[in-house]
C-alpha cells in the first residue's frame, strides 16, 4: 500500500505508525497492509479499545487510490473525534456511519446531512429537537448534535444487530420464517415505543421493516430507528411537507399519507407497522405492485389482505389484530396501547386472545371528537364481556365479574351525558380510561378462570 495511504491512516489516528509498520512486516507479497489489519483483531485502535480497520476500508480506500483521491481519504476516515468505521446506511437526507467515539470510548452512530439546502438544515434540525424528546429502551438513544467539517451531525446510540428487512429476506432464501411469536413480541416492543412517542405528540411517519432493527442473542429485542421524517405538534412543519409531496415508504403508507400528509395523526404509525408486521409473518408487504399507481390502489381501495390466506399457523385473533391496524379508516385502528394489550393476549394464550377479539371495525377507538361512537365502543366492550360470561364461565367466575361489567354499564350510562361536549384526547377522558380499565380487570379475571 503506497505511502500517502499509511500518511492518511497514520495522521488520522486510525492506526498508529508502529501498528502500520507491525502489519506491513507480516503481510504476505502480493496482498496489501489493509487486508492484514483487517484480519488480525490484535491490530487496535489508536483509541485504545476497538479495531479501527474494517471491511468498509478495504472498499473505500481502492476507490480512492484508482481516482487519484486520496487527498480526500483523511476526511473519510475521521470525523473530529470520531473514527469512521463503516457506512450504514444513507438516503435522500443524509448518509449514517458507525463511528468510534475517542473520547467516550464507545461505537456511535453518526448522521450526517447530505447537501446545505435550507429545507434540508431545517428537518435535520426538527429531527434532533424530536429524538431529544424520547426516551424510550425501543428507540435509538440521542446522544447530541456536533459541527463537523461545517456540517451539523446527528450523534446517536449504534444499535448492532439486522435489520428485519434484511432478516425476513434471508430466512425467505432459505425456505424459513419468523415464528409468528417472535414476531408478535417485536410488534409488542414497537408499539410500546409507538405509545411513548405519541404521548410526546412525536408521529414517526416512516415505520418499515428498514427501520426497525433486530438486537440481541437470537433477535431478542428490537430498536426503532430513523425519526427523519417524524412529525412533533409543537414543531410545525408547514415548509417542510409541501403541497403534492409525498413523504414515506409506499409499501407501508397508509390511506392517509397518500395526500401528502397534512391530516396524518399517529394512527398512521399504526398502519404502517401493521404493513410491517404482515411482512414480518408473510414475507411480502400487504399490497404488491411494481409501481407507485399500484401501490397507491392497494393502500386505498383494495381490500385488506388476510395473514391466514399465507400461512395457517397463525392464530385467527392475530390475523384479526393485523387487519385493523391496515384499516382504511385511521378512526378504526386504534391507539398504540390498547393494540399493545391485544397482542400481549394473542401471545398470552389462543384462548385469552379470543376474549381480545378487537373492536368491531365500525368502532374507532382513538384521540378524536366523540358522541355516539363512544357510547358504541363502550356498549361493545360490555356487550363483549356479557357473551363471554354468558357461555363457557363457570359460576365462580360469573360472580366476580359480573360487578365489573355493571359498573361498565354506569360508566357507559356517564358517557351518554357527557354527549358530543366531550372531546379531548382518550388519555383525558377519565369515564373512558376507567370503562377501559374495567374491561381490563374482566379480562384478566377470565384468565385466571378455573
Amino acid at each position: 500500500m503506497s505511502d500517502p495511504v499509511r500518511s492518511a491512516f497514520v495522521s488520522t489516528h486510525t492506526v498508529t505508525a508502529e501498528q502500520w509498520e507491525d502489519a506491513a512486516r507480516v503481510t504476505r507479497p502480493g496482498d496489501d497492509v489493509l487486508a492484514t489489519l483487517t484480519s488480525q483483531p490484535a491490530w487496535w485502535s489508536a483509541g485504545g479499545s476497538a479495531p479501527a480497520v474494517t471491511s468498509y476500508h478495504l472498499k473505500l480506500v481502492p476507490s480512492l487510490a484508482k481516482a487519484g483521491a486520496l487527498a480526500s481519504l483523511a476526511r473519510r476516515l475521521r470525523w473530529g473525534k470520531y473514527l469512521i468505521r463503516g457506512e450504514l446506511g444513507r438516503g435522500g437526507m443524509g448518509v449514517v456511519v458507525r463511528g468510534w467515539d475517542l473520547d467516550a470510548g464507545a461505537d456511535v452512530a453518526l448522521k450526517r446531512m447530505r447537501g446545505q439546502s435550507r429545507d434540508g438544515r431545517e428537518r435535520f434540525r426538527r429531527e434532533g429537537e424530536i429524538l431529544s424528546r424520547l426516551d424510550h429502551p425501543s428507540i435509538a438513544r440521542f446522544a447530541g448534535v456536533d459541527r463537523l467539517d461545517g456540517a451539523d451531525v446527528l450523534v446517536m446510540e449504534y444499535v448492532p444487530g439486522e435489520s428485519a428487512s434484511r432478516l425476513v429476506r434471508r430466512l425467505t432464501r432459505e425456505g424459513q420464517r419468523v415464528p409468528w411469536k417472535t414476531a408478535v413480541g417485536w410488534a409488542v416492543e414497537v408499539l410500546d415505543a409507538l405509545a411513548h412517542a405519541h404521548g410526546r405528540q412525536v408521529i414517526h411517519r416512516d415505520i418499515k421493516p428498514g427501520n426497525l432493527m433486530i438486537t440481541g442473542i437470537g433477535g431478542a429485542g428490537v430498536k426503532l430507528l430513523d425519526m427523519g421524517l417524524a412529525k412533533c405538534g409543537e414543531l410545525a412543519d408547514a415548509d417542510l411537507t409541501r403541497a403534492g409531496q409525498i413523504l414515506g415508504t409506499c409499501e407501508y403508507m397508509p390511506p392517509e399519507q397518500w395526500a401528502g400528509g397534512k391530516t396524518v395523526t399517529p394512527a398512521a404509525d399504526l398502519y404502517a407497522l401493521g404493513g410491517t408486521l404482515f411482512f414480518l409473518l408473510t414475507g411480502r408487504s400487504p399490497y404488491s405492485g411494481s409501481s407507485m399507481h399500484q401501490q397507491m390502489h392497494g393502500h386505498l381501495s383494495a381490500e385488506v389482505p388476510a395473514v391466514r390466506a399465507e400461512r395457517a399457523d397463525v392464530p385467527e385473533p392475530l390475523d384479526a389484530v393485523v387487519r385493523r391496524m391496515l384499516a382504511k379508516n385511521p378512526l378504526h385502528r386504534g391507539t398504540a396501547r390498547e393494540l399493545r394489550w391485544q397482542l400481549e393476549g394473542v401471545l398470552a394464550a389462543r384462548d385469552a386472545a379470543a376474549v381480545l377479539d378487537p373492536v368491531p371495525a365500525d368502532v374507532g377507538w382513538g384521540p378524536y371528537p366523540r358522541g355516539d361512537s363512544t357510547v358504541s365502543r363502550g356498549s361493545a366492550l360490555a356487550g363483549r364481556s356479557s357473551t363471554v360470561l354468558g357461555g363457557g364461565a363457570s359460576t365462580a367466575v360469573r360472580s366476580r365479574v359480573w360487578p365489573l361489567v355493571r359498573e361498565m354499564g354506569g360508566e357507559v350510562k356517564r358517557l351518554v351525558g357527557l354527549g358530543r361536549r366531550h372531546r379531548t384526547s382518550v388519555y383525558d377522558d377519565p369515564p373512558l380510561v376507567r370503562l377501559l380499565t374495567l374491561g381490563l380487570a374482566v379480562v384478566h379475571t377470565l384468565r385466571g378462570r378455573p
